[in-house]
C-alpha cells in the first residue's frame, strides 16, 4: 500500500475517532458507576438511617447481637421494624439488607448493611463507592474522620464503612 496523503488523513481520522469513541465509552462507564454508587446511598443507605432513627424513637429493645449471627440479627431486626411499620429500604436482591452494585468493567460488589442501635455498618464497599458515599455523608473524603468512616476489609480488595448515627 502507498502511504499517500489521503491515505495518512484517512487513517488519522479513523484513529481520532476511534480515540474518541473509547473516551467517549470510557466517560459514560464513569458516570454510570458514579450514578450506581450515589443512587445506593441517597436511594437506599439514607432510608436505612431513616428506619434506625424510626425503631430508636418506638423504645423497643434491639435483637441482640454477638458479632457472630449478622444474618440472623438483621433478619430479626427486619421483622422488627415491619411489626413496628416501619418502611424496609427497598433493596435489589433477595434480602432487604444486601445490596448489589454491578458497574460496568467492575466485578459485582455485593454489600452488606448491619444496623445497630447507633451506627449502620456497611460491609463489601469498593473504593469508588466508599468515596462516593464519604463525599455525600461527611462533605469530603476522610477515611478516619467524621461520621462515615472506614477501614480496608480483609480481603484487601473492599472497604468496611461506618456511619455514626
Amino acid at each position: 500500500m502507498v502511504i499517500s496523503g489521503k491515505n495518512t488523513d484517512k487513517f488519522m481520522f479513523a484513529m481520532l475517532y476511534a480515540g474518541i469513541l473509547m473516551f467517549t465509552a470510557w466517560g459514560g462507564a464513569r458516570l454510570i458507576g458514579y450514578s450506581l454508587d450515589t443512587r445506593f446511598c441517597n436511594e437506599y443507605l439514607i432510608n436505612w438511617e431513616t428506619a434506625v432513627r424510626a425503631l430508636a424513637v418506638t423504645q423497643v429493645n434491639w435483637p441482640t447481637f454477638n458479632k457472630n449471627n449478622h444474618v440472623a440479627y438483621m433478619d430479626r431486626l427486619v421483622d422488627m421494624m415491619q411489626k413496628a411499620d416501619i418502611p424496609i429500604p427497598a433493596s435489589n436482591t433477595v434480602r432487604p439488607y444486601v445490596y448489589r452494585i454491578k458497574k460496568i468493567g467492575d466485578p459485582e460488589n455485593k454489600l452488606f448493611v448491619l444496623c445497630l442501635p447507633n451506627r449502620i455498618i456497611v460491609y463489601g464497599l469498593s473504593d469508588r463507592t466508599f468515596k462516593t458515599v464519604d463525599v455525600s455523608i461527611d462533605g469530603g473524603f476522610d477515611l478516619h474522620k467524621g461520621q462515615f468512616t472506614g477501614y480496608p476489609a480483609q480481603d484487601g480488595l473492599t472497604y468496611t464503612g461506618r456511619w455514626q448515627l
